[in-house]
């Protein structure tokens, strides 16, 4: 039951993300991109079962998947939302705002569960995404470093919702990639379907990390070094 939930909740995100900056990248291969959304969804159904191939993407792919939790300040620091996190080029992924404020600001019930879903998005499973964070990062004189496709919601009964952005924040730490650089400043895009952005500020002070507020729903968040 549990694996059949999260392939649910890949698939909709994987679909999701598809279609972010499409009013940017229209030509976008919708051959390519069913494809990237099946191997992806593979890929991650054998990091959630355990079984499958032990190739590089699959391998790299499970170690990412019990990465929820990055060091800040010298201190490992858990996500307080549970859920699938699949993002091997950076240094960890944690939701940070407490559980209990999360479910206040949502207004998430008793009888529902905070999920999210943090895949790494690249040219073949998101293509739209990462071409409308490339080209709303040069018009910031900055350049990507990675993008992660979010998807927030609730599950309830065995089912996932996604919760509706409608204002609400709650915080997210990702550790800056291997061979990032430390003595920059970044900047976050949240790039939402149809390709509007917005610039988000990092919200902590190591050096090593990016922290940023998302929202609630399906959205691309790119961390962008400032040139």
């Amino acid at each position: 039951m549990r694996n059949k939930t999260i392939k649910r909740m890949l698939t909709a995100v994987l679909a999701g993300t598809m279609i972010v900056g499409s009013a940017l990248t229209v030509s976008a291969s919708t051959t390519q991109t069913s494809a990237g959304t099946s191997q992806a969804v593979e890929d991650a159904e054998e990091v959630v079962s355990g079984s499958g191939s032990t190739s590089t993407i699959t391998v790299a792919a499970r170690a990412a998947y019990t990465k929820s939790s990055v060091v800040i300040n010298g201190v490992a620091v858990k996500s307080t939302i549970g859920g699938v996190f699949i993002a091997p080029n950076v240094n960890g992924v944690a939701v940070t705002t407490p559980l209990a404020d999360v479910n206040a600001a949502f207004g998430i019930t008793a009888g529902q569960k905070a999920t999210i879903m943090v895949l790494e998005a690249n040219t073949k499973n998101s293509p739209m995404a990462c071409a409308t964070a490339d080209a709303a990062a040069a018009g910031l004189n900055g350049t990507v470093v990675a993008v992660l496709n979010v998807e927030f919601g609730v599950k309830e009964n065995g089912r996932y919702t996604d919760l509706a952005d409608n204002g609400a924040t709650a915080t997210m730490a990702v550790g800056l990639p291997t061979g990032a650089d430390t003595n920059a400043q970044y900047k976050v895009l949240c790039i939402k379907k149809g390709g509007a952005v917005t610039v988000l500020d990092d919200v902590d002070a190591d050096a090593a990390t990016v922290s940023f507020n998302f929202v609630g729903g399906k959205a691309a968040y790119a961390l962008v070094k400032m040139n």
